[in-house]
C-alpha cells in the first residue's frame, strides 16, 4: 500500500524536524516538570540521591518557605530532591554527561516508531506497520512530545515494548516473552509509578485472561507475575524509604506533608469538578493534535476486526485504562496538542487507526492510486499543521531562555540572585518552575532563590552568608528582562549555612 522508502523518509523528516526544536527547547521551559527532571538528573550525576537541605527545610512540606518552594522539589531536614521516580532522571543523567540530554526524546521518538511498525506488521499487517509510523509521526500531538525532556517518551517506549512481547508470549504459547514484559512493566513503575500500574492491569489481565484454559501456563504465568510483583512493591517501598524516611509515605506526598499523593483523588465532587474543568478541553486538544480522522479509524478497526479481534481489543484497552485512570487526577496535564497522561498508550490508537485504514480500503476495494492521493492530500494538510506547531514550540518558554540569558550575563560578583515573578493572573515567568541551583549548592558560585517578600531579601542573603544579590525578572508586558542590585548588613551569627 505504501512504499517502506516513503515510510522511513517520513519519519526521518519528523526526526530533523524534531532535533532543533528540543535542543531549542531545552534552553528555555516547556513544563516545570522538565526543570524537575533536569535537577535530579545532574544530581545523579555527581552520584548523589539527594542534595544538601536549604536554610528552612521542615519536616512539614507545607511549612516550606516561599523562597525556596520550588515547583515538584521536597525539602526535608534530611534532604534536598524532587518527588519523581528514578527512571528518567537516570536516563536524562547520561544524556548530561554526553552534553546533549536534549537528543534523548527525538531517539527515543524513533524507537516508538519503530516498535510500534514492528507490533503492526508482526502481529496485524504489513500495511498496518507501515501506515502506523506516518500516521504518529505526522501528529502534533507526538512532535510536543518528542521535543521535551519528559519521562512520557521513555515510558511509552516501554509501554510498546512490553506491548510486543505480550503478543509474541500470547502467539506463540511462550513464557519467557511474557516474562520480559513483566520486567518492563517493573521498569516503568520507576519512570510513571501510576501511568505503569494503569498499563499493568490490561498487560497482566489479558496475559492472564487468554493463558485461562491452559492450567500449566497459567500456573507458571501466575508465578512470574506474582515474583515481579514482589519486587515492585519491595523497590517501591525502599525508594519511598530512602528519601522519605517512611515506607508508606511518598515523595509525591510528602511534598505536602500528607501521607497520600493530593495528585488523586476518589471523591465524585472533585472528580466531577476536574472533569467539568479539563475534560472538554483536553479532548479538543487531542482531536486537533492527531492525524485527520485518527480516532474514527481507530473505532472502526474496534468495530469491523474479525482476524485479529484479540489483538485490536487489547490496544484498545491500553489507551482506554489511561483515559479512565486519569479521570482521578486532580492535576491538569499542562500539555499542549493533547493530553500527556495519555501519551503512553498514544501508538495503540497509531496502530487501530492504521487497521481501520487497512480494512476500510480492503472492505471498499479502494485503488492504490486513489488512496495513495488522499494520503497525499491529509499530509500535506498535516505538513501545514506541523509546520504551525514548531513554530508554536519553537517560540514557547521563550520568558525562561530571555532569564537564563540574563543571568548568564551578570557580573562574576553576583554569588546570589533572587528570581522575581512575573506580574499578573497568568505570569509567562514563574521563578517556582526554575531551579538553577547546582545540587552540590554549598559550593556553587552562585545561590538562587524565589524572590517571595522583597523585605525578606536581606534576611535570605544573610541566611547564606552573602552580603549582596541581585534580582533578574521579566516583565510579561513589555517583554524585557528586569536586573536590579541590591545589598545588606549580615551580622556572622545569622549565618545559618
Amino acid at each position: 500500500m505504501l512504499p517502506s522508502c516513503v515510510t522511513v523518509a517520513i519519519a526521518l523528516c519528523a526526526f530533523l524536524i524534531a532535533v532543533p526544536l528540543a535542543r531549542h527547547g531545552s534552553h528555555g521551559l516547556l513544563n516545570p516538570d522538565e526543570n524537575g527532571y533536569s535537577f535530579q538528573a545532574r544530581m545523579f550525576l555527581k552520584g548523589k540521591l539527594m542534595a544538601a537541605p536549604l536554610p528552612g527545610a521542615s519536616w512539614s512540606g507545607k511549612d516550606t518557605p516561599a523562597e525556596v518552594n520550588y515547583e515538584n522539589h521536597v525539602l526535608l531536614p534530611r534532604g534536598w530532591f524532587t518527588h519523581f521516580p528514578p527512571g528518567w532522571p537516570l536516563l536524562l543523567a547520561c544524556g548530561y554527561a554526553l552534553h546533549a540530554p536534549w537528543l534523548l526524546n527525538p531517539l527515543l521518538g524513533l524507537v516508538l516508531l519503530i516498535l510500534s511498525a514492528s507490533i503492526g506488521r508482526s502481529f496485524l499487517s504489513h500495511n498496518t506497520g507501515s501506515l502506523t509510523v506516518v500516521l504518529l509521526c505526522t501528529c502534533p500531538f507526538f512532535l510536543a512530545n518528542t521535543v521535551r525532556m519528559m519521562s512520557h517518551m521513555l515510558c511509552a517506549c516501554m509501554a510498546a515494548s512490553a506491548c510486543w512481547l505480550l503478543f509474541r508470549g500470547l502467539s506463540r504459547r511462550e513464557l519467557w516473552p511474557l516474562t520480559g514484559m513483566f520486567a518492563l512493566l517493573v521498569l516503568m513503575f520507576h519512570i510513571r509509578p501510576y501511568t505503569g500500574f494503569a498499563l499493568t492491569v490490561v498487560f497482566a489481565g489479558v496475559a492472564i485472561w487468554y493463558s485461562r484454559h491452559e492450567r500449566r501456563s497459567l500456573v507458571r504465568l501466575l508465578i512470574v507475575a506474582g515474583i515481579f510483583g514482589v519486587v515492585t512493591i519491595a523497590s517501591e517501598l525502599l525508594y519511598n524509604r530512602l528519601y522519605t524516611g517512611h515506607v508508606l509515605i511518598s515523595p509525591y506526598a510528602a511534598k505536602v506533608g500528607a501521607e497520600v499523593p493530593p495528585e488523586l483523588t476518589l471523591n465524585p465532587r472533585l472528580i466531577f469538578y476536574f472533569l467539568h474543568r479539563n475534560a472538554i478541553h483536553t479532548f479538543v486538544e487531542t482531536l486537533f493534535g492527531t492525524f485527520p480522522f485518527l480516532f474514527l479509524l481507530a473505532g472502526y478497526a474496534f468495530w469491523q476486526e474479525k482476524k485479529y479481534v484479540r489483538e485490536i481489543r487489547t490496544l484498545a484497552a491500553l489507551f482506554g485504562s489511561l483515559v479512565l485512570a486519569y479521570l482521578l487526577h486532580t492535576e491538569s496535564s499542562a500539555s499542549v496538542y493533547g493530553s500527556r497522561f495519555h501519551f503512553e498508550a498514544f501508538f495503540a490508537i497509531g496502530l487501530m487507526g492504521a487497521r481501520g485504514l487497512d480494512l476500510l480500503v480492503e472492505r471498499y476495494k479502494v485503488s492504490q492510486y486513489v488512496l495513495l492521493i488522499a494520503l497525499a492530500l491529509l499530509l500535506a494538510i498535516q505538513a501545514a499543521h506541523l509546520r504551525v506547531a514548531s513554530e508554536f514550540l519553537w517560540s514557547r518558554g521563550e520568558p525562561y531562555r530571555k532569564v537564563k540569558s540574563a543571568i548568564a550575563s551578570l557580573p562574576a560578583s553576583a554569588d546570589l540572585v533572587f528570581l522575581h515573578s512575573s506580574q499578573g493572573m497568568a505570569p509567562d515567568f514563574n521563578p517556582k518552575f526554575l531551579n538553577l541551583n547546582d545540587p552540590d549548592w554549598r559550593r556553587a558560585p552562585v545561590i538562587y532563590l524565589i524572590d517571595a517578600e522583597p523585605d525578606r531579601r536581606e534576611e535570605w542573603a544573610c541566611r547564606f552568608g552573602r552580603s549582596t544579590w541581585f534580582i533578574v525578572g521579566y516583565d510579561a508586558v513589555t517583554g524585557n528582562i528586569l536586573e536590579q542590585a541590591g545589598h545588606g548588613r549580615c551580622p556572622p551569627a545569622k549565618k545559618d549555612v
